[in-house]
């Protein structure tokens, strides 16, 4: 984490960027490290995290390497990023101007259309879960169109006070690229290059810089080729982070894959080993005394199957050496990692659809009680999206000339809504009074246009009046 005072935010931005300085800051190679690690998880290329993994393993079983092969990849880091960016952003929120202004809620739905707000806050959520942190940029496009953007993580260095880590002085973003000789053959010569974007209150200072020819991972910068000074006119920075879990002396937060990566591998090596031994006994090997068994030209022995052989006193019955593999201990370690999994995730077995197993399936309420820590993680992360998203979009409209006074977001929690339970509970609050029209009933629930159901209503009620006439009167004694 990058640090200053005050008055030295330009010179600290001046001197990691220096000529001769190491890029990226060896305060940030760990960071970095990080995030390029997760995402190989969540893009399934675990052989690559888990290596070392299998080294200490091997010190404990001599042949792994001959026993166990990465042929089931159990990709939960995913999963848990996709289930908290559904439950978070599957129903999309509903914003609003906060003072119901006609204009400022123009001026919000124009944002969310034209940006595409809704993916990219799926987009960021599904960040916050793998990185700890996502990143809104509201930011003019090179056409002048103001438009709300996310940027990964990876290059953004934030430059924080040095006397209180949660105040920022500063934003940096910076991605080196390289231009090759052949543009089409990435095996040509190149040369790379920093390009920097350097965020205070007002404006950004955008720079870009020459690095070393080399290619290893940490470069050097050589010099500085050009600047420029864009004013913004803005209160605060366009840069927008949103963390999934902060702490007083962490502000680029906690990760969700941290915690469960050990056990991720420790499950698909056991399931990888059992699949092995059942591999390695699905066929046998028998074993026969010399008179069942007769061998080919190619010197193999194969079994005399249907000849009737003489056995003699003291002679062994053909029989299949079969092994016991113990693998029920096997099949408990994998219940415990499990178990584990599912408490350390805060994605309970209900997240994944166990309790619907054998159509055993829980009303609404059931469900959310069932699934009580992984609504309690996503409201967490549902906090932290509130102020960011409002934010985003104050900025992004004060960048525009439009400024909003205030923003309202309602949102849902994700879950599928229980008809029958929620039908039960108003019939309940009025009485078994009506609450809904019969119109309104049929055209919600199947989807008839207004003049289809008026015509299924007057249907149905000649259906009744023609019932009532067949029915006898019954009169008293």
């Amino acid at each position: 984490m990058l640090t200053t005072t005050k008055d030295k935010v330009q010179a600290l931005a001046f001197d990691f960027l220096g000529s001769g300085m190491q890029w990226p800051p060896p305060s940030e190679v760990e960071r970095l490290e990080r995030y390029a690690a997760n995402k190989l998880l969540f893009e399934n290329k675990h052989e690559v995290q888990f290596k070392e993994n299998l080294k200490r393993i091997q010190r404990v079983i001599g042949n792994f390497d001959e026993v166990v092969s990465y042929t089931v990849n159990m990709n939960y880091f995913r999963k848990i990023s996709l289930k908290t960016a559904d439950l978070l952003l599957g129903e999309p929120p509903k914003i609003k101007a906060e003072n119901e202004n006609k204009n400022e809620q123009q001026t919000i739905d124009d944002f969310i259309k034209e940006s595409d707000l809704y993916k990219k806050d799926y987009m960021l959520a599904i960040d916050v879960s793998r990185y700890g942190v996502g990143i809104f940029y509201p930011h003019r496009n090179t056409e002048g169109k103001v438009y709300i953007d996310t940027v990964t993580p990876s290059v953004w260095f934030p430059i924080y006070n040095v006397d209180n880590v949660q105040e920022c002085f500063c934003h940096v973003l910076a991605w080196d690229y390289a231009e090759y000789q052949n543009p089409g053959d990435k095996t040509s010569k190149a040369d790379y290059f920093l390009k920097v974007q350097i965020h205070v209150p007002g404006k950004y200072i955008e720079r870009l810089y020459k690095l070393s020819d080399i290619k290893p991972p940490i470069k050097t910068i050589t010099g500085m080729i050009s600047e420029s000074v864009h004013a913004t006119k803005l209160k605060d920075m366009p840069i927008v982070p949103i963390v999934n879990v902060a702490t007083s002396d962490n502000q680029l937060g906690y990760d969700d894959y941290e915690d469960v990566q050990s056990i991720i591998c420790e499950l698909e090596i056991r399931v990888a080993q059992i699949a092995k031994i059942l591999d390695q006994h699905a066929a046998p090997t028998l074993a026969a005394p010399r008179l069942a068994i007769e061998q080919d030209a190619n010197g193999r022995y194969y079994y005399k199957s249907g000849k009737v052989i003489p056995m003699f006193e003291g002679v062994p019955v053909p029989q299949y050496i079969t092994w016991d593999g113990q693998l029920e201990a096997a099949f408990r370690h994998i219940e415990i990692l499990m178990q584990a999994l599912y408490y350390l995730s805060e994605m309970g077995p209900a997240v994944w659809g166990d309790a619907e197993k054998l159509g055993n399936v829980p009303s609404g309420t059931a469900l959310r009680r069932m699934m009580m820590p992984t609504l309690a993680k996503v409201n967490r992360v549902r906090s932290n999206f509130d102020t960011g998203v409002k934010k985003a979009l104050m900025i992004a409209a004060e960048l525009q000339g439009t400024p909003l006074s205030g923003v309202s977001i309602t949102w849902q929690d994700g879950l599928p809504a229980d008809e029958m339970e929620n039908a039960n509970i108003i019939n309940l609050r009025t009485g078994g009074k009506a609450t809904m029209s019969r119109q309104t009933a049929i055209e919600r629930y199947d989807g008839a246009t207004a003049s289809a159901t008026e015509n299924e209503i007057e249907k149905i009620d000649e259906d009744e009046a023609m019932s009532n006439q067949l029915v006898p009167p019954v009169f008293g004694n």
